[in-house]
C-alpha cells in the first residue's frame, strides 16, 4: 500500500503514482481537445456494478472495465483503513472523465451520502494547478489548506460530518481530473449511519 495518511482538518489520504503510466497518458490523450467554458465543468461520468457496465460516456467498454480491474481493489482497501464499516454497503463505482475551465470555482460543500469513498486523480500538468481545498469541521472559508497537486496523485476521502471541501481551476488552464468513487444505493441507510457515528465521535 502506498496511501499517505493525514489527520487534519480530518481524515484523507494521498497515494502519489495511482495510475500506471500507460493508463495516465491514455486518459490524457482522450481529454485533448475537449473545450470547457472559463466558469464551466464537464464530467463523462461511467458506472460498473458487480463487473458490469450500467453507464459509459467516452471510455471504451474495454478500457473503463481495465479501469475498473485494476484499481478498484485498491480504493475499496482505502474504505478498509477507514470507515470499514462502509464497506458492506458498497454497491457499484463511478468514474468519470471531469474537466473544469480556467476560472470555474466550485463551492465548499460535503459530499452526498451515497458516496462512500470520494476519489480524485490529478491528470492535467498545466502548472500551477491546485489541488482539492479542505477546511475546517464548520466549512469556514478562513480555514482554506490545500491538498498539493501533484501530477497523477490520487487523493481519498469517506464522507463525515466534517469533511468539508471544494476545488477551483488557476485562472490559466484547464482542470482535468479523474473521479474515482464507490458508491451505495442506500443513501438514505447511510446518512442515518453516518449521523449516529458523528455523535458517538462527539462523545
Amino acid at each position: 500500500m502506498s496511501f499517505n495518511f493525514h489527520q487534519k482538518p480530518w481524515q484523507h489520504a494521498t497515494y502519489d503514482n495511482f495510475l500506471c503510466q500507460e493508463d495516465y497518458l491514455k486518459i490524457l490523450d482522450i481529454s485533448k481537445g475537449i473545450k470547457v467554458a472559463s466558469t464551466e465543468k464537464i464530467f463523462f461520468s461511467h458506472k460498473i456494478r458487480k463487473g458490469k457496465i450500467e453507464e459509459s460516456n467516452i471510455f471504451d467498454n474495454d478500457f473503463l472495465m481495465h479501469l475498473y480491474s485494476k484499481y478498484s481493489s485498491t480504493v475499496l482497501s482505502y474504505l478498509d483503513l477507514h470507515n470499514s464499516w462502509k464497506k458492506f454497503f458498497y454497491d457499484y463505482a463511478d468514474i468519470s472523465l471531469q474537466i473544469n475551465g480556467p476560472d470555474f470555482e466550485d463551492k465548499i460543500h460535503l459530499d452526498v451520502p451515497r458516496k462512500l469513498v470520494s476519489g480524485v486523480v490529478y491528470l492535467n500538468s498545466s502548472k500551477p494547478q491546485l489541488g482539492t481545498l479542505i477546511y475546517d469541521k464548520y466549512g469556514n472559508p478562513d480555514s482554506e489548506s490545500i491538498t498539493e497537486w501533484k501530477d497523477n496523485r490520487a487523493m481519498f476521502f469517506s464522507r463525515s460530518a466534517f469533511s468539508y471541501h471544494s476545488y477551483k481551476g488557476n485562472g490559466k488552464s484547464q482542470r482535468v481530473t479523474l473521479i474515482y468513487n464507490l458508491c451505495t444505493d442506500k443513501k438514505w441507510l447511510i446518512k442515518k449511519l453516518d449521523y449516529l457515528n458523528n455523535l458517538i465521535l462527539k462523545n
